[in-house]
């Protein structure tokens, strides 16, 4: 049977920095395991772990294949097998190697997994701590799951020391870049949970010490919580950097005023919550500008959007570097993505090979769910909403729409029942992603995203609840959709 390589380069989000070395990435492997078979396999680059914008289709011969790019910013490197099975970390889609410019690598892979793969060559050194970290944390940490905040807090505290100690050991053998980009993002990995758990939980009176040694105070955490935005740039580092920054406010608003616990009500107390929190002006305007960004992709202005962005182009220059993307954010949510829109007329190919138009739909209001294999959050939502569509039964004015955004065909129908329901009308971008024009027209960079047109095509909940965490009020969003 022919198997695909996948190789997919995950493009970590927000890094500007041009280096100084040469921008040119050379990385050779060989699987021995393959010698004798002639294996197709693709490289892609995807934005922020989920949007494929490149693609090309190779042939590897003799158990040898090999990747010659251009990159002027960290990238992490996955490697696939059948689309689905991660080489270098079983049983993580997107888990993957850090790779800068100018590396020269060499892969000798004798079976799947990361502790199965020599690395060699300029480079080579960051998988060798790699490989001593995880080493070190298998030896000295208690492998039995814990469920309290403080004790997950006291272990991520461990966590960090290890990595301390390690960077101590091979500090004459790292860049000054690579050192930095490795301790941010170790701590952001060991940090992001627990501060979560912690900010989401009532504190005793006896926890409030250690919660403020040890989270307000924890000089990782403030290493972190205080980078400039020129820092952040350099630094790669992953989208939970902002979720941080975010729960790191909420803890503190909650010692300040002296409560057992601060609920998260809506955006728009995330939103006061942040800029009560973060004094500096260049933190404040970064963060902000980013969370109303990130919020754009999943919620409406009606969700208490509007006085946000009102108050960021009421209080932040426009030469900040974040302006014109909260500009261009307002405006398509309040252009077309507004409700009363009418979308272009998309025409996408069903699991059939069949062409369907939006105008075929016309007459039922149509629930639309983007997604893309692998997708975590699409599998999350997946048992609910057919589960929605199940209580609505088989109505002629309703349809349920799977649009996957997926590279490959085979990604995509291979997915339809985990990724997204499988008794729904699936359509497929044709390999296009992201570049596909009702992709781009909704400004869709967050999956799962699911929308509600009317009777008439127009856009009726441009983002639409989550089933799985508001299932009734998904429900009833459909429900006023009918009725209008």
């Amino acid at each position: 049977m022919k198997q695909i390589i996948t190789i997919i380069i995950v493009l970590f989000r927000s890094i500007l920095i041009v280096y100084s070395q040469s921008p040119n990435v050379l990385i050779k492997a060989d699987f021995p395991k393959y010698k004798h078979n002639a294996v197709p396999y693709t490289y892609s680059l995807l934005y922020d772990g989920s949007q494929v914008f490149q693609s090309d289709e190779l042939l590897m011969e003799n158990g040898e294949f090999q990747i010659e790019t251009e990159i002027h910013t960290p990238h992490t490197l996955v490697v696939f097998m059948g689309e689905e099975e991660n080489i270098l970390f079983l049983n993580s889609p997107k888990a993957g190697i850090l790779i800068l410019p100018g590396d020269s690598l060499r892969l000798s892979i004798s079976d799947f997994g990361f502790d199965h793969i020599m690395f060699s060559g300029k480079g080579s050194t960051r998988f060798a701590f790699e490989k001593s970290y995880k080493a070190a944390i298998n030896a000295h940490l208690p492998k039995k799951p814990i469920r309290d905040a403080i004790e997950k807090l006291i272990r991520a505290n461990l966590k960090a020391t290890k990595t301390d100690d390690l960077i101590a050991e091979y500090n004459k053998h790292l860049t000054e870049q690579e050192k930095k980009i490795i301790i941010a993002n170790k701590y952001l990995d060991i940090y992001s949970q627990p501060v979560y758990n912690i900010s989401n939980r009532e504190y005793d009176s006896k926890d409030v010490k250690f919660i403020t040694d040890h989270v307000i105070n924890n000089k990782r955490i403030k290493r972190l919580i205080e980078l400039s935005n020129e820092e952040r740039q350099k630094l790669n580092l992953s989208g939970s950097y902002q979720n941080l920054l975010i729960e790191y406010a909420y803890i503190q608003q909650t010692l300040l005023n002296k409560r057992k616990y601060t609920p998260h009500k809506s955006t728009k107390d995330d939103y006061f919550t942040l800029n009560s929190i973060y004094k500096d002006v260049e933190n404040r305007n970064y963060l902000l500008g980013k969370f109303i960004i990130s919020r754009s992709y999943r919620q409406s202005l009606e969700d208490g959007l509007d006085e946000c962005f009102g108050h960021y182009f009421s209080n932040f220059a426009s030469n900040n570097p974040l302006y014109s993307e909260v500009k261009s954010s307002y405006y398509l949510l309040n252009n077309n993505l507004s409700k009363g829109a009418l979308p272009p007329n998309f025409v996408l190919a069903d699991s059939l090979g069949d062409s369907v138009k939006l105008s075929d739909l016309k007459g039922k209001v149509v629930v639309l769910d983007f997604w893309f294999y692998g997708c975590g959050g699409c599998a999350q939502i997946t048992p609910a909403l057919a589960d929605i569509k199940k209580q609505f039964g088989k109505r002629e004015d309703l349809i349920f729409v799977s649009v996957s955004i997926d590279k490959y065909r085979q990604s995509w129908l291979k997915g339809i029942g985990e990724f997204s329901p499988k008794q729904a009308l699936h359509l497929y971008t044709n390999g296009n992603g992201s570049d596909t024009p009702i992709i781009k027209h909704f400004n869709i960079k967050s999956y799962p995203t699911l929308m509600i047109l009317d009777k008439n095509g127009k856009v009726f909940e441009a983002r639409a609840s989550r089933p799985d965490s508001d299932k009734d009020k998904l429900i009833n969003e459909i429900n006023s959709a009918l009725l209008n």
